[in-house]
């Protein structure tokens, strides 16, 4: 499993980061711009590569787990977060970013790391694509319920 986790292209880039960022290595400004193009094109490039996996007789096929991870995250994740922040005492806008960081869908990166790990990527897609859709709803619901209550 170590040896796994030492080939994902992910984890592999954070380390060669911090590695620079520790021993304070300049980074040329022309390299800083390219990164920055290149960041902007890696949401809408996963996006598309995670549209185009997207298998629909795989998503009847497994809906249970496809059903299952969104439910998690897109309800049961955001509702005990955000109620545990709100007992710890968060309030407001803190409270609010939270609960938008713990209801927001899917990472598009899961979808690349699961292909790129032998796992499953066309279940990832699909949780990837369902949470998008989904996310849209209830994250306004959960906006509203907190609004209502007077806790944002």
């Amino acid at each position: 499993m170590l040896t796994t986790l030492t080939k994902n292209p992910l984890i592999i880039a954070i380390l060669l980061g911090l590695l620079v960022y520790l021993l304070s290595i300049p980074v040329p400004t022309i390299v800083v711009d390219a990164g920055n193009y290149f960041a902007t094109m890696t949401l809408p490039l996963a996006l598309l590569c995670t549209g185009g996996s997207l298998d629909l007789s795989s998503m009847k096929k497994e809906q249970a787990p496809t059903w299952i991870a969104s439910g998690y995250k897109l309800v049961l994740a955001p509702l005990a977060i955000t109620l545990a922040a709100y007992f710890t005492g968060f309030r407001g806008l803190e409270l609010g970013i939270l609960f938008f960081m713990n209801a927001s869908p899917v990472a598009a990166a899961s979808y690349v790391m699961a292909r790129s790990m032998g796992g499953n990527s066309i279940l990832a897609a699909n949780i990837i694509a369902l949470t998008t859709v989904l996310s849209t709803i209830t994250c306004t619901l959960g906006i509203l319920t907190l609004s209502l209550y007077g806790l944002i």
